[in-house]
């Protein structure tokens, strides 16, 4: 390592190890209230999972492509303020999401609403609704976790 970056990671109060998004966050979250801040990344871009990839003449995501949060008091909407940047502008899509399974069948349609999504997976998956029932479970203490309040500013926590 060369003594001029040596010096630098030695005057960072704090060193956030990946530019994903939750290393991206971290890092401005900590710089925002006053710290040093050193952001390592081992990958020519930042991004981690919401990341693009080339091949030949095409792009492709690495992974997250969708966002959810950005409703007045989400956790997007509310780390976007904390950090004094205006929240981007947000369309939701219905249905948010189609999976094609490759087999011919009709892709299946993620809908916002939940009794058509209810009925999109009972006509797509019959005899699954136990393991509905258990994802919507899990999904709702997720949301409740993330729309506790107080999570911000960094030092709350």
């Amino acid at each position: 390592m060369a003594p001029s970056r040596i010096a630098a990671e030695a005057h960072a109060d704090v060193v956030v190890v990946g530019a994903g998004i939750a290393g991206l966050t971290a890092a401005s979250l900590l710089a925002r209230e006053g710290l040093q801040v050193e952001l390592l990344e081992a990958h020519h871009q930042s991004g981690g999972c919401a990341g693009t990839f080339r091949r030949g003449a095409y792009t492709f995501d690495v992974g997250a492509t969708q966002v959810a949060g950005l409703e007045p008091g989400g956790i997007h909407d509310r780390l976007f303020r904390q950090l004094g940047v205006e929240p981007p502008a947000a369309t939701p899509l219905d249905p948010g999401c189609l999976v094609d399974l490759a087999d011919g069948s009709t892709p299946v349609a993620l809908w916002r609403d939940p009794e058509r999504w209810a009925s999109e997976r009972q006509r797509q998956f019959p005899g699954s609704e136990r393991f509905w029932s258990l994802c919507q479970a899990i999904h709702q203490a997720n949301w409740g976790f993330a729309g506790r309040d107080p999570v911000l500013p960094p030092r709350n926590l």
